[in-house]
């Protein structure tokens, strides 16, 4: 019989990174050796990073070369809208594995403060994604609603009826992020190929509605609207799939 981990994802993230007290972790590390399914979900947690690593290096030869006073010059508008998710994705990486190169990191940090629109913060968080990083997610339909719930009242907003099944995607979890000190909120969802989708959502109070409209993203498409005051943009990487499940969602909204 296979026995339920007691540790959820946030407290293995947080083992990762070294954020867990000295007893916490002993626990964690004295498990591993009679617990492979525990080392597996480790594992995937863990891949992300190599992937951050990898956007990086897809990057870095488009940062600007440092003046003599080693401050970055900044990115032309054209790179930091066609990558706008790379460069918020490289201003994380290079803050915690990059200190010698001081020039980039300046450089990065002061690209993020010029991106002025969120969909761009929540489509560098969802480019990360990979198929392990939802299908690792073992919380039960209680515990889904829960997370839905506190979502809502974080938002101000009823959120069960953006999580009813649609075709063949099932809702795996809700996040509370931020933007600009607001919550921002993200319900995650996979296909059943295994593709990561996000829904997010911000409040728009005082926004005129917009009507749904669709814009790509380099791999990924999104679909975007705003309606009664909250904003909302899908995410995937299935054109198809995201402009179906977002005619869904407003149709049923």
């Amino acid at each position: 019989m296979t026995t339920k981990s007691p540790y959820s994802d946030e407290e293995l993230t947080a083992f990762l990174d070294g954020e867990l007290d000295d007893a916490a972790s002993a626990a964690i590390e004295s498990r591993l050796s009679s617990d492979p399914g525990l080392q597996a979900r480790l594992d995937l947690l863990a891949a992300p990073t190599q992937q951050i690593r990898e956007a990086f290096d897809a990057v870095l030869p488009l940062s600007p070369a440092p003046p003599p006073h080693i401050a970055a010059a900044q990115p032309t508008k054209d790179v930091a809208r066609t990558t706008p998710w790379k460069l918020t994705a490289v201003a994380c990486l290079v803050a915690a594995i990059a200190a010698p190169v001081g020039w980039i990191v300046s450089g990065a940090f002061d690209q993020r403060t010029k991106l002025d629109d969120w969909r761009d913060y929540a489509a560098a968080y969802h480019a990360l994604y990979v198929p392990e990083t939802l299908s690792s997610s073992d919380h039960d339909a209680a515990q889904r609603q829960a997370q839905v719930d506190r979502a809502g009242q974080m938002l101000r907003a009823e959120l069960s009826p953006y999580v009813e099944p649609f075709d063949t995607v099932v809702f795996r979890r809700a996040q509370v992020l931020g933007f600009d000190g607001e919550p921002l909120i993200q319900l995650a969802f996979q296909s059943a190929s295994g593709l990561p989708i996000a829904l997010c959502i911000v409040r728009s109070d005082g926004a005129p509605d917009v009507d749904l409209s669709f814009e790509d993203f380099d791999q990924l498409r999104t679909a975007s609207w705003t309606r009664e005051g909250l904003s909302f943009m899908l995410i995937s990487g299935d054109a198809e799939l995201t402009e179906a499940f977002a005619k869904s969602i407003v149709d049923r909204s």
